[in-house]
C-alpha cells in the first residue's frame, strides 16, 4: 500500500486528468467452497468420505469423526506439539493479528477466535475442518486464501487450540487430524499465552516476524499544537482535521492552487509504504502541516506534508 504525493509540474498538452481505478479479480473456488459447505453442512447422514461419517450423537453433533469406535471417546491433550504452538504464533501475529487482534479478540468482521464465540462455532468441529476452512478463506482480500503453505496454517491451528486451552503434548496435528475441537480445549485462554500473544516483538529481534510493516522512522512530531474544539469547528485553510474536512462533510478545500485549469499537470513525486497485512481504508488528515496515516493495527505515521 502506498501514500503518493502529486504536485504541480509545468503545463503538459492535457485535457483530462488520468483516472485510476482499481479492479481486485476474486477468484470463486466453486468446486472448494461448495465441499467445505458439504463438510460443514449439520443434521447430514451420509459421509463426505469413505473413511468418515457425520456423527449423530447428541453431544458431536455437526462434527467430522472417524468411523472408529474410538471415535466415540473424548480425545485427550496433546493433539499438537510446542514448537507447532509456538510457530503458530509466530504466523498468526505475522498473517491474522492485523485483523483478529493479538489477543484473537477480533474486530468488526473479523471474528473472535478465543473464547466463548470461538467455541459456539467450532466447539463440536474437528481440527481437519478448521484447517481446511481456514486454507480456503484466509488470508482475506487483499490477501490470497491458501497462499500461506499447509504447514503454516496447520501451526496456526495449533495456537488457536492452545489459545483456547487445549495442552500441548507429543503428537504432531496435521492437516488430516480429526480430533474434535471441544474435546480438546474449553475456551479459556491460559495467561501464559495471552501474555505471549499480546507482547510487543522487539523491532528487528532475529527470527521474530511482528507483522508485514512498510517504511517507518522513528520520531516525534515537533512544536505539536493539541487540536482543540474551536479548531475541529473552524478548520484552517491548510488543515484537514477529520475525515470530509469539516462536520458538515463538505470534502472541500478553500485552497485555490491546485485547480479544474491546472490539475492536468499533477505529477507523482514520492511515495510512502504503509503497513501491510490487512484491510484498510485510511483517510488521512492533515494539521499544522503534518499528514497522518492511520494504519492497521492502531499504528499512526506522521509525515511532513511540505517535504
Amino acid at each position: 500500500m502506498l501514500m503518493r504525493n502529486y504536485q504541480l509540474v509545468p503545463a503538459l498538452d492535457m485535457k483530462h486528468v488520468l483516472s485510476t481505478r482499481r479492479f481486485i479479480a476474486v477468484a470463486v473456488m466453486v468446486g472448494a467452497m461448495s465441499g467445505l459447505a458439504a463438510l460443514l453442512a449439520p443434521n447430514t447422514a451420509e459421509s463426505q468420505t469413505p473413511d468418515t461419517v457425520i456423527s449423530q450423537t447428541p453431544d458431536t453433533s455437526d462434527s467430522l469423526v472417524p468411523a472408529t469406535p474410538d471415535s466415540q471417546i473424548p480425545a485427550t491433550s496433546g493433539t499438537f506439539t510446542p514448537p507447532q504452538a509456538a510457530a503458530g504464533l509466530v504466523a498468526y501475529r505475522t498473517h491474522c493479528a492485523s485483523c483478529h487482534l493479538p489477543d484473537l479478540g477480533g474486530l468488526n468482521e473479523a471474528r473472535p477466535l478465543a473464547g466463548p464465540d470461538f467455541m459456539n462455532v467450532w466447539g463440536e468441529r474437528s481440527a481437519q475442518q478448521l484447517i481446511l476452512y481456514s486454507q480456503l478463506t484466509m488470508p482475506s482480500t487483499p490477501g490470497i486464501p491458501g497462499s500461506l503453505g499447509e504447514q503454516a496454517y496447520v501451526d496456526i491451528v495449533a495456537f488457536l487450540l492452545q489459545a483456547n486451552g487445549a495442552q500441548p503434548g507429543g503428537e504432531t496435528l496435521t492437516a488430516a487430524t480429526q480430533t474434535v475441537i471441544g474435546s480438546i480445549a474449553d475456551g479459556l485462554m491460559p495467561d501464559i499465552v495471552r501474555q505471549a500473544a499480546t507482547a510487543t516483538v522487539p523491532a528487528g529481534q532475529p527470527g521474530v516476524l511482528a507483522g508485514l510493516s512498510g517504511l517507518t522512522v522513528a520520531g516525534t512530531v515537533e512544536d505539536f499544537v493539541p487540536v482543540t474544539d474551536a479548531m475541529l469547528r473552524d478548520p484552517g485553510p491548510d488543515d484537514w482535521p477529520m475525515i470530509r474536512r469539516n462536520y458538515e462533510a463538505w470534502s472541500y478545500s478553500p485552497l485555490t492552487d491546485i485547480n479544474r485549469d491546472n490539475v492536468g499537470e499533477l505529477r507523482l513525486q514520492w511515495a510512502w509504504s504503509m503497513t501491510e497485512g490487512g484491510r484498510s481504508q485510511p483517510a488521512p488528515i492533515v494539521q499544522g502541516g503534518i499528514l497522518y496515516l492511520l494504519n492497521i493495527g492502531n499504528l499512526v505515521q506522521a509525515l511532513d506534508a511540505a517535504t
